[in-house]
């Protein structure tokens, strides 16, 4: 994705920390999700792409980061809107499919090309970059049609990367 791209992108951020308009939050350790895709992502990471395994996370709704911090079991945590001036992002869905096919012994690189140099139309991508600034606290949460809305289309993404 172009820089001049990333500038216009807005992303959002759910996290438990308070975090304060203008600060400047910088990734300091190793994400704990899913350590083996992680390791294969990054092993096969193009040189221009952010790393994946020491990074921040971030979404293009509030809808997809409230989706994942209940599925975390997170039940409070805040969610703000940011600006992340250098970022890669890949279909969030082929993270676990990558991590089940490792631990089962089958073949994932056909998920690695996709995660990093896919041409498919996901419909929930993560942003990672090693740091972001905090432009808003999001107050609204998203209503039930909202979410139910986004896991139908997110459970498309799961089912298209079943056939990868």
């Amino acid at each position: 994705m172009s820089f001049d791209r990333q500038s216009r992108v807005i992303l959002f951020h759910a996290t438990r920390d308070i975090l304060q308009v203008g600060e400047v939050v910088t990734a300091d350790r190793e994400t704990l999700f899913y350590p083996d895709a992680v390791a294969a992502l990054d092993q096969a990471r193009p040189t221009d792409a952010q790393s994946r395994s020491t990074c921040l996370f971030a979404a293009e709704s509030p809808i997809a980061c409230c989706e994942f911090m209940r599925a975390q079991g997170v039940g409070d945590f805040r969610i703000y809107k940011v600006k992340m001036p250098k970022f890669s992002n890949g279909p969030f869905c082929i993270i676990h499919q990558i991590s089940a096919r490792i631990q089962d012994g089958r073949p994932y690189d056909a998920l690695i090309s996709e995660y990093w140099t896919g041409d498919r139309d996901w419909n929930f991508l993560e942003y990672f970059g090693p740091q972001f600034s905090v432009l808003e606290l999001i107050l609204d949460r998203p209503s039930f049609i909202e979410s139910a809305s986004f896991r139908i289309s997110y459970d498309a993404d799961v089912k298209r990367v079943g056939r990868l």
